[in-house]
């Protein structure tokens, strides 16, 4: 019995220091459909790619990709204008063509280039979690930093993610 209350106090002290800060994580897969983003026209005011953020503050796969979104912006503020879709401000045009669109998922992200083609849509990464896995916004931003639009709708992910709330 002494074994069992040990393994016990074992498990649950790992998962104390292991897992209390990790939220819900929701399991599930997640279909991208690019055909709203392939028609708009949406460019950069002053970068060579527009960053579009489909993050909700309330959704808890969220705080994953709190991180990985300061690390991308960083790393690229020099080549690509970073908005977040939410808390975009009202005088840019672009809000309501971006409000306009059915998102399937979030956290997701949607690249255009400077001439407003798409680049790419869908996820963060290819983990579980945003920033685990490959990072598909880099490796697009490094794309279009080469003059190469590799057109990506990423179609299918397993993830943590959210519905997309409907805006107004």
């Amino acid at each position: 019995s002494l074994f069992f209350c040990w393994l016990i106090l074992a498990a649950l002290a790992f998962w104390w220091f292991q897992f209390k800060y990790m939220g819900e994580f929701k399991d599930h897969w997640a279909t991208f459909s690019g055909s709203d983003f392939v028609e708009l026209n949406v460019k950069p005011q002053n970068a060579d790619a527009l960053v579009a953020h489909f993050v909700q503050p309330q959704c808890p796969c969220s705080q994953f990709s709190v991180a990985h979104i300061q690390r991308l912006e960083l790393n690229f503020s020099a080549v690509a204008e970073f908005v977040d879709v939410l808390s975009m401000n009202n005088d840019d045009p672009r809000k309501a063509i971006l409000n306009s669109i059915v998102v399937p998922a979030s956290p997701s992200v949607a690249i255009w280039d400077k001439d407003g083609e798409l680049a790419y849509f869908g996820p963060y990464s290819s983990g579980n979690f945003c920033g685990e896995g490959t990072d598909f916004v880099s490796l697009t931003l490094n794309a279009l930093a080469e003059q190469q639009n590799p057109r990506w709708i990423n179609q299918e992910a397993v993830g943590c993610y959210c519905a997309w709330p409907e805006l107004e």
